[in-house]
């Protein structure tokens, strides 16, 4: 282990402790923002896993309703104009 004497320290001068400041200011910002970047991104997993559930209930519905009307109506589309059934033509 080395010992180091008072008389070996140098003193930095004002400008190099202010820019040694700055640079420690400006690490400690990054570090903030990165925290805060990544606080977002997990709310941001959140609110996307939240509307994919949604969005697959959507489907669920959607699947449910189509297999209403096509035991009531048989197979066809609905036209979304006039909210009127179109059968399927066969020949």
């Amino acid at each position: 282990m080395s010992i180091i004497k008072e008389t070996t320290k140098k003193k930095l001068s004002k400008i190099e402790v202010d820019n040694l400041a700055k640079l420690y200011t400006s690490y400690q910002d990054v570090i903030v923002e990165l925290g805060q970047l990544e606080l977002d991104l997990a709310n941001l997993q959140k609110r996307k896993e939240s509307v994919l559930v949604r969005n697959d209930k959507l489907i669920s519905d959607e699947q449910l309703l189509v297999k209403e009307l096509n035991s009531k109506y048989g197979e066809g589309v609905i036209d979304p104009k006039d909210w009127t059934f179109v059968p399927n033509i066969t020949e």
